[in-house]
């Protein structure tokens, strides 16, 4: 979506705070960040995160309201994602270990 699409549809209006910090997702899911390149999603293509920073130095990753993860001071994302629940196998579909 272009600048102007954005002006028009009203998202230009729905920006994050001015404590965050703005990075646009690129094609291939990655932010720039302090000089490298960061990877966040690539369904997020395009769209602009706002980054708050945290009193432990690490940075809340957010899109409009909903948080999305942690980016830790190294550099690394931590995604913020529901609790998963152990894998389980049909009787027939059982992994075999083979030492």
């Amino acid at each position: 979506m272009s600048a102007r699409e954005d002006e028009v549809c009203g998202f230009d209006k729905l920006s994050h705070d001015g404590d965050h910090q703005l990075r646009r997702v690129r094609t291939n899911g990655e932010i720039k960040w302090n000089g490298d390149f960061v990877f966040i999603s690539e369904v997020l293509n395009g769209e602009r995160l706002g980054l708050i920073e945290r009193e432990d130095g690490s940075h809340l990753v957010r899109f409009f309201h909903v948080p999305l993860g942690v980016l830790q001071p190294n550099g690394q994302f931590r995604r913020f994602a529901p609790r998963r629940h152990r894998l389980r196998y049909a009787p027939e579909h059982q992994p075999h270990c083979q030492l």
